[in-house]
């Protein structure tokens, strides 16, 4: 009996803990993902949120370049001028949008869906 009811109160807590998560949907100059095309991440820059409550604090991009992957950290959500010339002088097809951490006021950091843009 005791065995039933601990694993109730272990599966209760995991099941609130799963709906109290904070859903962050990604845009570029009020572009969702789904709509943005490479050229429009070169004129943007800046990856915002839905959420005012959140902000981008870092992401990861990368492409292909012949038999290359080149990828880029950032530490806002600003895409750096050094990717921005990589972007513009490779062309890739095909852009990956990884390892995205959304952080609130408070200071507690969600991971974020990764996704991709093609030209």
């Amino acid at each position: 009996m005791n065995r039933k009811i601990s694993l109730f109160l272990v599966g209760f807590i995991f099941s609130f803990s799963a709906f109290s998560q904070d859903v962050v949907k990604l845009n570029f100059c009020n572009k969702t993902v789904s709509e943005v095309t490479i050229r429009n991440m070169i004129e943007c820059k800046t990856i915002s949120t839905d959420n005012p409550d959140y902000k981008v604090f870092s992401f990861a991009l990368g492409f292909i370049s012949g038999k290359d992957y080149k990828e880029g950290k950032m530490t806002d959500n600003v895409i750096s001028d050094a990717i921005i010339n990589l972007l513009k002088e490779d062309n890739p097809d095909v852009v990956y949008i990884e390892q995205i951490v959304a952080i609130n006021k408070q200071g507690k950091k969600i991971n974020v869906e990764p996704f991709k843009v093609k030209r």
